[in-house]
């Protein structure tokens, strides 16, 4: 139909608003994902192959970049996503998510 978005266009604006993240990130990193794992878990065998199960999916199915949101004071899960290939992305127009002691780790595709 003439004059309604893509499915891609609203995913991005939905993602915009509830983020407060820049477009330009949005397009580079398009999918969000969410690992959760718990505390005192200190094998990162499962947690790697998870990301590259997820990696080569979204990359399969067209996704330039994934990228998750963790609370800044979990030191380890940070230490391990960076050790794994996941990078520490500075989104400086994201003020709501840095103010409440977030940060965001990101990987192209």
């Amino acid at each position: 139909m003439e004059g309604t978005d893509s499915i891609d266009d609203i995913h991005l604006s939905y993602l915009q608003t509830l983020l407060h993240l820049p477009k330009d990130f949005l397009l580079t990193y398009q999918s969000l994902i969410e690992i959760r794992w718990p505390d005192d878990a200190t094998e990162a065998v499962s947690v790697r192959r998870l990301l590259h199960c997820i990696s080569a999916s979204l990359a399969l199915n067209g996704s330039t970049g994934f990228f998750t949101i963790i609370k800044s004071d979990r030191d380890e899960q940070i230490e391990l996503l960076s050790r794994l290939g996941l990078d520490i992305l500075d989104v400086r127009d994201n003020q709501p998510n840095n103010n409440n002691g977030y940060i965001i780790l990101g990987h192209s595709l």
